[in-house]
């Protein structure tokens, strides 16, 4: 067995501890969980520190700029965990907050170790790896659905719940994340049937759970990519700014999305067709609304946050709390994970990630624009920004922000060679030792 592939098999398999890390976490102890769904990544960091020391040199090289924005945000993720908890934030223990720390700081430093073990690799390695995992990941999460098992973090009757994720709708962006993927692959690779036949069925799998999970926005973000894909619209760099937008224009759009999702061919798809629940996003509106309200005008903690669960601290979601958690702010969050970021760390913080995500935007869809391997995400990535915006599948430890995390270290990995042909004669040997 050689380095690589114990590094490989750590990463692929990481994705899927990480889920049952949320399982543990949510029946059991939260301190526990996290713990455990970061363990793989722990254990491929420890085996490259043993690695380098054998080596007596540290070879990784990294985009000093990419990574300090990284690292910049990521301490600023991990004070507004121990604000809030020097703030005696609800069921916020000195062991969760650690237990949050190391799952924010360890995945994206497991996933540059990843990215330098096969940068001499063929174009796509890394990306054919963490779509590995990701599709492991579901596959155990339906094993355990068969077997009984349900998501106990968050559900709702009479939608398909799977167990190793953090929510209910977690599911549905990861699936509307590979279904982006696979069909911008076969599009590339459409006279190569045997390299993508099996997607199709995969694909219509994906359908039929998100059918189940119900989740109207995702669905709705996935029609929106399909069709800049379609219009090649999609290679503008307007996508990204349009993205840093979508609330309010999300929200100027609520009486015209509700017109088209009303048509009998959309009205069957989302099943709950309701003018109210609709044009409030099933009352998500409010939340964007009374958001987006603090940002300009009410502006505590504008500059640096007011930590994590910051709206609980200044009150903003207390009326809201009495009609949907008996009064219990804590529980309630702004469904986006850019209020999230904004109202909790600030403007520094948010700004620091947009900054981040434009590296990661502009990296991949110059991929993309060459129809190289690792471009085949860059679509993916669009959906994540907007989804980033209207969802919290991208906030602090939740599996967008996982997988971004793993986009940025293939962007932040410094000149990565790009086939075995070109590696240089003593890295390679290095790389294929034998353990």
């Amino acid at each position: 067995m050689y380095k690589r592939d114990i590094i490989n098999f750590l990463f692929v398999a990481g994705f899927t501890i990480f889920g049952i890390g949320n399982y543990i976490g949510d029946t059991r102890s939260p301190s526990i969980g996290l713990i455990l769904s970061v363990s793989p990544l722990v254990a491929l960091i420890a085996f490259f520190l043993v690695d380098i020391l054998y080596r007596k040199s540290f070879p990784l090289r990294v985009n000093g700029k990419i990574y300090a924005l990284m690292l910049l945000f990521l301490l600023s993720s991990i004070a507004a965990i121990f604000v809030s908890y020097s703030k005696g934030y609800p069921n916020l223990s000195l062991n969760v907050a650690i237990g949050n720390a190391i799952a924010l700081l360890v995945p994206f430093h497991a996933f540059l170790v990843v990215a330098w073990y096969n940068r001499n690799m063929p174009e796509g390695t890394f990306l054919r790896l963490m779509m590995t995992g990701l599709i492991v990941l579901l596959l155990v999460n339906l094993l355990g659905y068969a077997g009984g098992l349900s998501n106990q973090g968050h559900n709702l009757e009479g939608r398909l719940n799977l167990p190793f994720f953090q929510g209910l709708y977690a599911a549905s962006s990861l699936m509307i994340f590979l279904n982006i993927l696979f069909i911008r692959q076969i599009s590339r690779h459409i006279t190569r049937v045997t390299q993508w036949w099996w997607k199709v069925p995969f694909i219509g799998m994906n359908l039929v759970l998100i059918y189940l999970i119900n989740s109207r926005l995702t669905m709705l973000l996935f029609l929106v990519v399909l069709a800049l894909m379609f219009f090649k619209i999609v290679r503008s760099r307007a996508a990204y700014w349009a993205s840093l937008f979508t609330i309010p224009i999300v929200l100027s759009m609520r009486f015209l999305v509700y017109e088209i999702v009303s048509m009998p061919v959309f009205a069957g798809i989302m099943q709950r067709v309701d003018f109210r629940d609709v044009t409030s996003f099933n009352g998500r509106a409010y939340l964007w609304e009374i958001g987006m309200n603090w940002l300009l005008v009410d502006q505590r903690g504008l500059f640096f946050g007011n930590g994590m669960g910051g709206q609980y601290f200044i009150g903003l979601l207390e009326f809201y709390a009495r009609l949907w958690s008996g009064g219990k702010s804590a529980l309630l969050h702004f469904h986006s994970s850019s209020l999230e970021i904004v109202v909790n760390q600030g403007l520094f913080g948010y700004l620091l990630y947009i900054a981040l995500l434009y590296q990661v935007f502009i990296y991949f869809r110059k991929k993309y624009i060459q129809n190289e391997a690792d471009g085949d995400v860059y679509p993916s990535i669009v959906f994540m920004l907007f989804l980033l915006q209207i969802d919290t599948f991208v906030y602090m430890t939740g599996l967008g922000s996982i997988i971004l995390a793993a986009l940025v270290a293939k962007v932040c990995l410094r000149n990565p060679a790009p086939s075995l042909s070109r590696a240089e004669p003593s890295e390679t040997v290095a790389e294929m030792e034998v353990v």
